[in-house]
């Protein structure tokens, strides 16, 4: 019974038949990669293989703690997200690092995640710390985020803050 009822689950199609948009009913808007900043390939920094020990961990080293124990946390935590691919959680702790702390440092950063499609993942991390951001940097995160794929995220990240500027931002 037990290899009948696993037979029937594993030939269902599990891909919908009709266009499924996460978003809304329309496909996402498309990018230009000519519209978003330059990439710029990391330098590894010296404790690379201290950093990348401490984002592994399953319960990973707090933001203050992990960027108080490098030399340059910028550079270092940017290393992090742009290298680190497994496990999957890493570059997203270093992002969250470098939202959390040096926003104002890597605004661009910031941007291009909420823009790329490539990057969707760390683009929905940085509108879910959206609230914690500076005014300034929330207003050009949530500007760049309505002119790519996250627009409704955005838009209703920018109209659930507390600062009426952002939200001025996305009620446009």
């Amino acid at each position: 019974m037990l290899t009948w009822t696993l037979a029937v689950a594993m030939a269902a199609d599990p891909v919908p038949t009709l266009p499924f948009y996460p978003g809304g009913d329309d496909p996402p808007a498309k990018v230009s990669a000519d519209d978003l900043p330059p990439l710029v390939a990391p330098e590894a920094p010296p404790e690379a293989e201290a950093l990348t020990r401490d984002l592994s961990m399953r319960h990973a080293v707090p933001c203050d703690e992990l960027s108080a124990g490098l030399a340059e946390p910028v550079p270092a935590l940017r290393w992090a997200v742009a290298t680190i691919q497994q496990p999957p959680w890493a570059a997203m702790h270093a992002a969250e690092c470098l939202t959390l702390l040096h926003a104002d440092e890597v605004t661009d950063d910031l941007t291009r995640w909420v823009r790329d499609p490539a990057l969707k993942g760390l683009g929905i991390q940085t509108l879910g710390l959206l609230p914690q951001l500076s005014e300034p940097v929330a207003v050009k995160v949530t500007e760049a985020a309505l002119t790519g794929n996250l627009a409704d995220r955005a838009r209703k990240a920018a109209l659930d803050d507390a600062r009426e500027a952002v939200r001025q931002v996305g009620s446009k």
